[in-house]
């Protein structure tokens, strides 16, 4: 519920002539602003999640809906169509039988490489740089690799093989002590169970970055992009673009998922969507790998679909930007006093105003109603895109809490 990929990904993404699906009504007066901004509407169709459903994924939910599916194929009435999903698994695999339509990935690669374990392995025989860390089944391997690196003032991260968001998503721990490594890790271990990626932590001042990539259908390596990453309890929270990085520094990341991880996907079968989190700085090593779209993705395609006074020319692929998200309610499933994109409009008011120098874009609005914003700040330097989006937030810091 708290992601909602639905509303997020399928408006920044596509327009008309596409099909979005969606578990719930888009807010109107959202698809109004929406349309301000310069962006015509994909066909919605919605697929009215009731609460006793509240447990099954769009997909599930869509291959219980026989007449959605029905109107996606008189949408498509025989011409050619793809498949794009967030998450790739079983219902998933069975909704491309259901619809006939091909799906723009390699499903059993990426339900392979989910794995964090997967990855790991396929990184060491890349050579890719990494932390120290290690490859556990049990508490007592881990305990093995985690005890000598809090000894020496180090802290650990342990990751389940599954699982997103960092620890806040409930698949990772960060352990500082050897307290916390017998309090924490034996639950986490007993809950999971399977293998356990277990790294050093790198603490104090880091940069990050998010590397995303296509692979085509025919096997291509393309539109490699970099944007620079915000994190929270080792959990994604934001983006910005331009990045922190010299230019020789983009370069060679960009060749080495060109040359070396894009080619090395491909031979295993890999297509479609990818992203791969990189620390850089104090130094480089790559973390996580997502077989399918990252959050970021979607604020790249909507900036590069965006027509303001901030972008010079089409051929300009994205303007500065600061992305954060702002969550004022801990408990998305108790909502309490639901907002409507109307009152948040009032608060930001002009600040969304897109032919202002510097302005504020709110995207997902799924989100809205339960007090959790996703902001992204545009301006002619990330200085300013950045500063823009800050106002935004103190205003609806201010006004709701």
């Amino acid at each position: 519920m708290e992601q909602r990929f639905d509303q997020r990904g399928g408006l920044c993404e596509v327009g008309a002539g596409n099909v979005i699906v969606t578990s719930d009504i888009i807010d109107p007066d959202y698809l109004a602003y929406w349309v301000e901004l310069g962006f015509d509407l994909p066909h919605m169709i919605n697929l009215a999640r009731k609460e006793e459903e509240n447990h099954r994924s769009l997909s599930e939910l869509l291959l219980a809906r026989p007449s959605a599916i029905q109107e996606i194929q008189r949408f498509i009435n025989g011409r050619e169509a793809q498949l794009e999903f967030f998450w790739i698994d079983e219902p998933e695999e069975k909704l491309v039988d259901e619809l006939g339509i091909p799906a723009f990935c390699g499903i059993e690669f990426a339900r392979t490489f989910t794995s964090k374990v997967k990855f790991l392995r396929l990184a060491k025989g890349l050579g890719l740089p990494l932390a120290d860390g290690a490859i556990c089944s049990s508490f007592d391997e881990i305990k093995a690799f985690a005890l000598p690196a809090i000894e020496r003032g180090i802290s650990v991260t342990v990751k389940g093989e599954l699982g997103t968001g960092g620890v806040d998503g409930g698949c990772m721990e960060t352990v500082h002590s050897q307290a916390e490594l017998m309090s924490k890790i034996p639950d986490l271990v007993a809950r999971l169970g399977g293998e356990f990626v277990v790294e050093e932590l790198l603490e104090g001042p880091i940069t990050e970055i998010s590397i995303h990539w296509v692979i085509t259908a025919e096997g291509k390596v393309e539109n490699v992009r970099i944007a620079g990453q915000l994190s929270e309890n080792c959990g994604y929270a934001g983006a910005y673009w331009p990045t922190m990085m010299s230019k020789d520094e983009e370069d060679a990341i960009v060749k080495r998922v060109s040359e070396e991880l894009g080619p090395t996907i491909v031979k295993y079968g890999g297509r479609g969507c990818f992203c791969c989190d990189v620390i850089v700085s104090p130094r480089e090593h790559w973390m996580d790998f997502n077989p399918r779209k990252g959050a970021i993705r979607y604020i790249l395609e909507m900036l590069r679909r965006l027509k303001c006074s901030c972008k010079e020319s089409d051929d300009q692929p994205i303007v500065p930007f600061w992305h954060e998200q702002l969550k004022l309610n801990s408990n998305p499933d108790d909502p309490g006093e639901r907002k409507a994109f109307s009152q948040i409009r009032d608060i930001l008011d002009p600040l969304l105003d897109h032919n202002r120098t510097s302005f504020v874009i709110i995207t997902n609005p799924g989100l809205i109603e339960t007090c959790h914003f996703d902001l992204t700040g545009v301006g002619p330097t990330r200085d300013a895109a950045q500063n823009v989006c800050q106002v935004a937030r103190r205003r609806l810091i201010e006004a709701l809490t």
